[in-house]
């Protein structure tokens, strides 16, 4: 089957943004509550993805109070459903696609995905009135973000009871070490899972005590710097492998935020020793210890591949742009309201009017008078996703009249591409051998 290039550019740039925007979510969930961690996914999930319904359970693998959020109407009768579901399979072992949800004013397809082995971590549910829902590229999205939010809620969990253990601690002394052996243990399982899932998201955790200069480093952070395990990890190391285009900015950073302790998010690139470049995306956070003394913990994500797949997109869209600038039939894109939002230089002359112009200019301006309760209805049409293509007179600011052919499809977030075509020869040949 053929690709449409024209849809196929927008739905890979939104892929590829929507997953660097998720890849970076873990970040934002440091030190939050358990709770806020579910809330944050299912806020994500139907404001960031465009979804009907979400809903999130997070589970606590040691035996905690589970936690759950609802987000949208679409799926009203969910929590029945599950309830059912449930009853009949017993657990949640495997995604499952729901072709017709109900319970919303359009019909919509859900998706069950469940978190660990047979929904041991939770699960998450969601609607969309899409009728390609779920995408790959939708179950893709969906796994890294409920996989986030699910390390993210232990993590949570687990500084959560750090800080109630250390309260009791000050209060009851003689439970200090078995407090600490239980802690102990506890950390021990999650840098397990905190380095598998680094390891699968590119992204390294570290920390940086910036009054002794001591540095931490994990795993996944050694392999993105290219160091070995045994090496001691400082800042001149780091600068050692900067790229040396960014090592002015680089160091100007680290010797700011070590001056007014203030949380740091940059990008910049990395020069192997084999002449590679890798780009890293570094955001921190700073704390201070019990002494008062200035510390930072954060993630270093290899971006590499998300970057050289922008610079492919840019290339594309810049041969897209290319095509449509020199196409000879008029190319303009048009809001929901009926506006010109932009227009290619054949939309220009046939507008009669300068790129500045063009921006706001309603469209029912170009149709006659008697003509223009057929273009609201038209316009309904369109913004309903209906692919059009009819025959009409384009009326210019003069007045004067030309034939076109109009054809018009749907694009991203309530836009319209509209290409019209000027008929006039077509309708004289026509006219001559009658």
């Amino acid at each position: 089957m053929a690709i449409d290039p024209h849809a196929e550019i927008p739905r890979l740039r939104t892929a590829l943004r929507d997953l660097v925007a998720l890849s970076t979510i873990p970040a934002a969930w440091v030190g939050r509550e358990p709770p806020a961690v579910a809330a944050g996914l299912a806020d994500v999930l139907v404001g960031s993805l465009h979804l009907d319904f979400a809903f999130v359970r997070l589970c606590d693998p040691d035996g905690g109070a589970a936690v759950e959020v609802t987000r949208g109407n679409a799926w009203k009768a969910f929590p029945e459903w599950l309830q059912r579901h449930l009853a009949a399979v017993g657990q949640c072992s495997r995604k499952e696609i729901i072709p017709d949800v109900g319970g919303g004013m359009e019909r919509c397809r859900g998706l069950l995905i469940p978190i660990g082995v047979n929904a041991e971590g939770g699960l998450v549910a969601v609607a969309c009135d899409r009728t390609d829902f779920p995408t790959e590229t939708d179950q893709l999205l969906l796994s890294v973000a409920a996989n986030h939010a699910a390390t993210a809620f232990q993590s949570a969990r687990l500084i959560h009871e750090r800080r109630r253990a250390e309260e009791e601690l000050r209060q009851a002394r003689d439970e200090l070490e078995m407090k600490v052996a239980e802690r102990t243990a506890e950390l021990r399982r999650s840098e397990v899972y905190s380095a598998e899932a680094q390891r699968l998201s590119h992204t390294g955790s570290f920390g940086w005590k910036v009054s002794s200069g001591e540095i931490y480093w994990s795993e996944e952070t050694f392999r993105i710097f290219q160091y070995d395990l045994t090496t001691k990890p400082t800042i001149e190391l780091v600068l050692q492998r900067v790229h040396p285009k960014d090592a002015a900015f680089v160091k100007q950073t680290i010797e700011r935020a070590s001056q007014d302790g203030k949380d740091f998010d940059f990008e910049y690139r990395l020069l192997m020793p084999d002449g590679s470049v890798t780009y890293v995306h570094v955001v921190a956070h700073a704390l201070s210890d019990e002494s008062g003394n200035l510390e930072y913990v954060g993630s270093a994500m290899d971006i590499t591949a998300e970057r050289r797949a922008e610079d492919e997109l840019r290339k594309s869209e810049e041969k897209y742009r290319d095509l449509v600038d020199l196409s000879p039939d008029a190319i303009y894109v048009v809001d929901k309201e009926g506006k010109f939002v932009s227009a290619n230089p054949a939309g220009l002359e046939l507008l009669r009017c300068t790129a500045q112009d063009v921006a706001g200019m309603p469209v029912v301006e170009t149709y006659l008078p008697e003509e223009r309760a057929v273009y609201r209805a038209r316009l309904e049409q369109l913004n309903a996703g209906t692919c059009l293509r009819f025959e009409r007179i384009f009326v210019h600011k003069d007045g004067t009249q030309v034939p076109v052919e109009v054809l018009t499809s749907a694009m991203r977030h309530g836009y319209s591409q509209v290409v019209v075509r000027d008929i006039s020869e077509r309708i004289c040949d026509v006219a001559r051998h009658i």
